[in-house]
């Protein structure tokens, strides 16, 4: 059964919402920075260099550190180091973690519903940084590098 959510200028269908908040968020991640280290970029491009010349890449795992942190009473912060395979992106570290999520697949990528229990709605969403800067892709894209940082952030706007 489809939701609707009443806002200012008229009401707004709450999956029509979803797609425009994860659409603001998307944009606003444009202005803002960049995903993987310009040195990580460019080992991907020799590593994918190396493999259309028939050279196997041995798959190295790596250590990224994951924190969840939400100003909300009863929330408690954590935060995990896990060890995930290289070429491996936000999502897949935030799924390693072992914290309980809830995603869904949207036209943008994958958008992040809830994290330990704490779901987005009309007036609040997870955003994540990598290594303190704002990321331009979706969490299932942005590949990460060995010793990042993800922090996942509960907003209000």
């Amino acid at each position: 059964m489809a939701r609707f959510v009443k806002m200012p200028h008229g009401v707004v269908r709450e999956s029509g919402m979803r797609v425009f908040l994860v659409a603001a968020v998307l944009s606003l991640s444009l202005v803002l920075g960049g995903c993987a280290s310009d040195a990580a970029q460019g080992e991907a491009a020799g590593q994918a260099a190396g493999n259309a010349a028939g050279q196997e890449a041995p798959q190295a795992n790596m250590s990224v550190t994951v924190f969840v942190e939400a100003e909300t009473e009863g929330f408690e912060a954590q935060e995990v180091t896990v060890d995930v395979a290289e070429g491996a992106t936000v999502y897949d570290a935030l799924a390693a973690s072992g914290i309980d999520i809830v995603a869904s697949d949207s036209d943008y990528g994958m958008y992040v519903d809830s994290i330990a229990g704490l779901a987005g709605d009309s007036s609040h969403a997870w955003v994540f940084t990598v290594n303190g800067q704002q990321v331009m892709e979706a969490c299932d894209a942005c590949v990460l590098a060995d010793g990042d940082t993800v922090e996942w952030s509960y907003i209000t706007w």
